[in-house]
């Protein structure tokens, strides 16, 4: 089963500011569902550092670094006797993305399944973070069950879908949600510096980079639009009003002590793509490419290199992009895949399970 322990960081201010757009959780009139009794609701107060443990233990292998610092902000946060969000008792009202379920058998909790709720446009939205069994228990349908128990959590709360990642060389994890009903709705492939030496810079004949300027954002935003669309820049640190020119703009991003720099590239006079270099926290730089497809090779190979020589920790820099496109642009411009995620999504229905 899956777990990407970078989208709990990035589903943090969703889950900060959720009230804001008002909560409505009321009840379907349906028959009880039975679940196996090993499976109950977690215990935040009591359960973090256990479910903590067993996350580290089932994905340590594919964790990245703002993974491994957030399961030590979690425990940090298990520490705090006082704090009143760990009482919370449902996905709903919960202020830490790391609510859910859990599988115990003889006091220790072998299974996790952790369930994010968010508010959009009054829509309830539900994520599923991820689902964490024991090695030694694996094989035994835990995983399965967990995750009809957070489907069943959804359709009980009015939420009409559930949203889920799985890695695209997980097989057994992809059949398992196929058969509870989840489908594909995206791809998107994250792309990591290499760690390797930077490549040199060698622009293209009549390519130059240049600072963004205001003429050049109506069809940079057409791009960025295109790719990152509402369906999957709602669980991306990706705000357009983050990259809107302008003097207020701008002097909010300072305000907030945003730290975004913008540059535009052109082919003779030509405007050919965009990139936006933003710094969403203390271990991830995002960059944001946007081009047609047309020239998005030539943008990717121009803009790699020029920031990897510019940038003090290019181990910082992290571009999300749609799979399996301008692979050999992003290699040769000094990146690695660190994964393809299958973004799978389940529409709840009255009748269920």
């Amino acid at each position: 089963m899956e777990i990407l322990c970078r989208e709990f960081v990035d589903a943090w201010p969703l889950c900060k500011t959720k009230w804001a757009g008002g909560c409505k959780i009321g009840f379907m009139k349906s028959e009880p569902i039975s679940f196996d009794p090993h499976i109950r609701l977690i215990h935040l107060r009591k359960d973090l550092f256990p479910v903590a443990d067993l996350v580290e233990l089932c994905f340590a292998e594919h964790m990245d670094s703002e993974g491994r610092a957030y399961l030590r902000h979690v425990r940090s946060s298990a520490r705090d006797e006082n704090s009143l969000y760990l009482d919370a008792t449902a996905p709903e009202t919960s202020q830490i993305p790391f609510h859910g379920f859990v599988w115990e058998e003889d006091g220790k909790i072998i299974g996790n399944v952790t369930l994010i709720y968010t508010n959009k446009r009054n829509q309830p939205l539900y994520f599923i973070a991820n689902v964490a069994v024991h090695p030694d228990h694996r094989g035994r349908g835990i995983g399965k069950q967990l995750t009809q128990r957070a489907i069943q959590h959804v359709l009980d709360h009015d939420g009409n879908s559930v949203i889920l990642q799985v890695r695209e060389d997980n097989p057994s994890a992809i059949h398992i949600y196929e058969s509870l009903g989840f489908t594909e709705i995206n791809r998107r492939t994250t792309w990591v510096w290499n760690g390797k030496v930077r490549p040199k810079l060698a622009l293209a004949e009549g390519v130059r980079l240049r600072r963004r300027k205001p003429e050049d954002w109506p069809q940079e935003r057409l791009w960025l639009d295109s790719i990152y669309p509402a369906t999957v820049s709602w669980f991306l640190p990706f705000q357009a009003k983050n990259h809107e020119p302008g003097f207020l703009n701008g002097f909010m991003r300072w305000l907030d002590a945003q730290s975004v720099q913008f540059w535009s590239v052109f082919q003779n006079d030509t405007l050919i793509g965009a990139a936006t270099l933003e710094g969403v926290n203390p271990f991830q730089d995002y960059l944001w490419i946007s081009s047609s497809l047309a020239y998005e090779e030539t943008t990717i190979q121009s803009v790699m290199p020029f920031l990897l020589h510019r940038v003090r920790r290019p181990q910082k820099i992290m571009v999300n992009y749609p799979a399996h496109r301008a692979e050999a642009a992003f290699t040769q411009g000094g990146m690695k895949v660190l994964n393809t995620l299958i973004w799978m999504e389940k529409k709840i229905t009255k009748i269920e399970l």
